[in-house]
Formats: C-alpha cells, sequence, structure tokens
C-alpha cells in the first residue's frame, strides 16, 4: 500500500486506486482491438464493484473504473458524512470481496492463494482538473494497453542510454531514441528562395536532423 504520510484517509474526497494481480494468475478481461472483453471473472468483479457502495454506506456509487487483463483502477469517492471509514478499510475489504469471487469463478482452485499484490496504489484528488484527467485515464487505458500489446518495439524499457552526453533510463522505441535532435524552425508561405528570410530557413535546416540539408526538400515557398 502506498499512501501519502500524515494525510487523513477519511477525508471526504475522490480517490483514484489500482490494484494488481498476481503474476500467474488467469487473466480478469481480454482485450481485443482496444476494447474489453469481458470474461467470467470480469462479470464477477462487476457484481461486487458496482454493489459496493450498498455495503459501506460512506462511499458513492462506483461508476468509474476499468478491469483490466492484470489490474484495476477504481474511482472511489468517501461521502462527506460524519460515520466514514477510511480508504485503506474500503480497499482492503473491497479486495477481500473480488478475492472470494475470483474464487467462485474457479471452485476448489486458488484457495490458498492470494488474488492481488499485496501493494496497492491511491492517488487523491487535490487540484483542478485532476478527476477529469482520471476519468479520462481510465477510460483510454484498454487502447493504450492495446497498443503496447500490438507495438512492442515501441514500447521497451531501455537502461543506460547516452543521449546528448548524458545517461538516461528510457521507456520507448531504440530507433526513435537514437535519432538526432530535431529542432523546429519557423517558416513563412510568404517567403520566397531570393529573401533573406527564406535563405536564413534553409541554412539552418541543413544543421536539423537526418535529411533536413536537403536543398530539394525547401526549393518551393511553404
Amino acid at each position: 500500500m502506498a499512501q501519502l504520510q500524515g494525510f487523513d484517509y477519511k477525508k471526504p474526497f475522490f480517490y483514484m486506486v489500482t490494484i494488481k494481480r498476481r503474476i500467474g494468475l488467469p487473466a480478469f478481461s481480454m482485450l481485443q482491438d482496444g476494447k474489453i472483453q469481458k470474461n467470467a471473472i470480469t462479470q464477477a468483479f462487476l457484481r461486487v464493484i458496482l454493489n459496493y457502495h450498498k455495503t459501506w454506506y460512506c462511499i458513492e456509487p462506483i461508476r468509474f473504473f476499468v478491469i483490466m487483463p492484470d489490474h484495476l483502477h477504481l474511482i472511489i469517492k468517501i461521502r462527506d458524512i460524519e460515520k466514514r471509514v477510511s480508504l485503506r478499510v474500503l480497499v482492503r475489504l473491497l479486495i477481500k470481496a473480488l478475492e472470494a469471487e475470483f474464487r467462485s469463478v474457479f471452485p476448489g482452485q486458488f484457495a490458498d492463494i492470494p488474488i492481488f499484490e499485496p501493494i496497492w496504489h491511491d492517488w487523491i484528488v487535490m487540484k483542478e482538473g485532476q478527476l477529469a484527467a482520471f476519468r479520462r485515464y481510465i477510460k483510454e487505458n484498454p487502447i493504450r494497453a492495446w497498443t503496447r500489446q500490438q507495438n512492442r518495439a515501441f514500447f521497451t524499457s531501455l537502461r543506460d542510454i547516452v543521449f546528448m552526453n548524458r545517461t538516461w533510463h528510457a521507456y520507448g522505441n531504440p530507433a526513435l531514441l537514437g535519432l538526432p535532435v530535431l529542432e523546429p524552425f519557423q517558416c513563412s508561405r510568404s517567403w520566397f528562395p531570393a529573401d533573406t528570410e527564406w535563405k536564413h530557413a534553409l541554412s539552418r535546416a541543413a544543421h536539423i536532423g537526418p535529411g533536413g540539408g536537403r536543398r530539394e526538400h525547401l526549393h518551393e515557398p511553404l
């Protein structure tokens, strides 16, 4: 569990919570063309999540969430009422209920195996626009994961990349990371090859990126 030290997690805030599946267990859902394909586990989890506010009156109904193949994202809103339960308790008992539903899908299996990783993460909505950003993140999570699956070369974890005389830990396409730095410059449709501005732009382009010095790319006004 990763929580902000000294913060009162009973406060009536919005919280985005991420819970991860243990490695090697059946997928909670499937991805196809950037969309979630439900399976029996997905359906079981839906029953718990959509009804969880009936067990805990101090939270709003959970409406923004996504059940990914190997993790869950949920936005939990603690209500501004006198009797409130901390987020830690809410998540711990939610995990317990989800694990019970998971095992119901596989009778006699996984009885003594934890279904979720012991550490879960939360983000507290404290700034204007943050809630909308979290909702968008949840909505777009399936398409991002699908894109990574289909283009693994573009999402490679790389360590000790030397770039601009510095060593970086990078995440991306090794081919793109190896390109020279490209530098933007200003052009205008009103410029002609005889103009001083055009000649200056052409001179700068000769030093920018692969192919930037090929004069035929700039022989017509932009």
